[in-house]
């Protein structure tokens, strides 16, 4: 009895925070959407015409094809830092469900009335921790990893693009 308490009570611990964790996400998502989705366009938008740079120009020296080369690294650095993180973010958040339905709910006995019914909580929570959690840029891209990948390769093909051109 004193266990299913303990396990009630972390349960509910952990349901409140949870909740909390969820407010937090939502104005971490209003504070910072905006801010990622600008590096988002800096950093492929000024990605472009510094790599053509490099491309086209007869008479940049080493150590300032260096010094660009290194920005846009840079840039990406800082833009995968952003999108990863964010999509760890969603990525835990997807695990909770199960976490939840597997903490070992069902070995404890139906209490009466008056206490908590845990059969009830874990099915509240596990219906809450269902709802995907995205973080978004511009409140339509999803900033997650392969955010990420298809910002290089988006990056990499206007690049091409425009070299070609060029050439």
């Amino acid at each position: 009895k004193q266990a299913a308490e303990m396990l009630t009570n972390g349960f509910v611990d952990g349901i409140i925070m949870h909740k909390e964790l969820l407010r937090m996400a939502k104005d971490i998502d209003q504070a910072f959407g905006t801010v990622i989705a600008l590096q988002l366009c800096q950093s492929s938008g000024s990605a472009v015409p510094l790599l053509l740079q490099i491309a086209l120009s007869d008479q940049l020296t080493f150590v300032a094809s260096t010094k660009i080369i290194l920005f846009v690294a840079a840039l990406f650095f800082l833009l995968g830092l952003f999108l990863c993180n964010a999509g760890e973010i969603t990525y835990q958040a997807s695990l909770l469900a199960d976490a939840i339905f597997y903490c070992g709910w069902h070995a404890c006995v139906p209490q009466p009335p008056p206490q908590r019914n845990l059969r009830r909580l874990v099915l509240l929570a596990c219906t809450q921790a269902q709802r995907p959690l995205t973080m978004k840029a511009f409140k339509m891209i999803q900033l997650s990893y392969g955010t990420f990948l298809q910002v290089l390769r988006m990056t990499y093909s206007v690049f091409a693009l425009f070299y070609a051109q060029n050439k």
